[in-house]
């Protein structure tokens, strides 16, 4: 009787106890392909830090957030880049508008970024501040901010729905 050759292969292979391999190269290609594609397009999505200590106003902002410098504030601090600047005790009762730490440390990140240079673009900050801090306040970030060529401000918001009209 003729038997297909494939199947005499299977029976002595079964008679003589070896067992079949498999080829994982061309498994492992197509995995590593699949990390790059999510590791590319994975960056395309920014998420803003969340912190608990910061109650964000809600908006119906349709903007998605960009990669800028993050200037924080709380109830206690003011933050840049998650590093402490000032602390808002020291701030009260000041008649001053600029706040002197954070015009040195926005300065520094200003000449690591080449911003400081002539005819350099005004850099971006996006500001994560409470919603419970008094406007006064947010006007003296956002001076010193300008002063430190800094003159694209962004205020960081929760999304809330847009009413149906």
């Amino acid at each position: 009787m003729n038997m297909p050759r494939f199947a005499g292969r299977a029976a002595s292979i079964r008679k003589h106890g070896r067992g079949v391999g498999l080829n994982l190269v061309s498994l492992m290609d197509i995995f590593t392909i699949l990390v790059f594609f999510l590791l590319v397009n994975s960056s395309n999505v920014q998420q803003m830090p969340n912190s608990k200590s910061v109650k964000l106003p809600q908006s119906t902002s349709d903007r998605l957030p960009e990669e800028t410098l993050l200037l924080l504030v709380n109830q206690e601090h003011i933050l840049v880049q998650g590093q402490p600047v000032v602390r808002l005790a020291e701030l009260e009762g000041g008649e001053e508008v600029l706040i002197e730490p954070l015009l040195k440390e926005l300065q520094h990140h200003a000449e690591r970024n080449g911003l400081m240079q002539v005819g350099a673009a005004p850099g971006e900050v996006t500001i994560m501040g409470d919603r419970e801090i008094e406007y006064r306040l947010l006007k003296r970030i956002v001076a010193t901010c300008s002063l430190a060529n800094y003159s694209s401000v962004s205020l960081a918001v929760i999304r809330k729905a847009r009413e149906k009209v």
